[in-house]
């Protein structure tokens, strides 16, 4: 099973922007699918977010699995249609409640990937070379901040993020590209494309541009 791995319990979930906590607690095994049910030590979420802005990105309630090199982060999402303004219930972990009813009041209905709907992602573009450019520079960053704070996950991540990046750019024309709430360009990118159905969306990250939310309380 996939552990994230916290610095100390907590006793609630706090969804919308992510408290600076140690690289490093992000543990993952290989794959394994989330469900509402699946908690962490005593919370009921965990919020994955960019290491540089602390926008929120993804939390586990989607099906996660990590590269087996260790550096890629991929999140499976689906498409959905919900009214604007509305919140995923799997994010506070139940189900949509039967009590709410229409009042009779018209709202704008939003679809798209739940990943992007929930965490408001922002979306952006790159062709080969800008991304190249943008890539070149977070990874030096990440390198940094990973000397300072990870010294262990220096070599593995200089020995396997380029042949990560080749795959990007070999696939660069079937992405698109997304920010965290902020619209900070130094922040973690996340690639979005979909599976061979055409219909299913997945979501990658690098794992070491990523940290997991601080939870507060007991």
């Amino acid at each position: 099973m996939m552990k994230l791995q916290l610095n100390r319990a907590c006793s609630y979930f706090r969804p919308v922007r992510c408290a600076s906590s140690s690289l490093g607690f992000l543990n993952l095994s290989d794959e394994v699918p989330r469900t509402s049910q699946t908690s962490f030590s005593s919370c009921a979420r965990s919020n994955l977010c960019s290491l540089f802005t602390g926008d929120e990105m993804f939390s586990d309630i989607y099906k996660i699995k990590e590269s087996e090199n260790g550096m890629m982060i991929e999140v499976e999402g689906k498409m959905i249609s919900r009214s604007e303004g509305d919140i995923d219930d799997a994010l506070i972990g139940g189900n949509a409640s039967a009590e709410v009813q229409d009042e009779g009041c018209d709202s704008a209905t939003v679809s798209g990937v739940d990943i992007i709907l929930n965490h408001k992602l922002q979306e952006t573009s790159y062709d080969k070379k800008s991304y190249t450019a943008h890539i070149k520079d977070y990874m030096k960053a990440v390198k940094a901040k990973l000397q300072e704070m990870s010294p262990d996950r220096v070599d593995p991540f200089m020995a396997n993020a380029p042949a990560e990046v080749k795959k990007i750019l070999g696939n660069i024309k079937n992405f698109q590209f997304f920010t965290g709430e902020s619209m900070n360009p130094d922040g973690i990118i996340g690639l979005l494309d979909f599976r061979e159905d055409g219909v299913t969306p997945y979501m990658l990250f690098f794992k070491d541009g990523l940290e997991i939310e601080k939870c507060k309380g007991g």
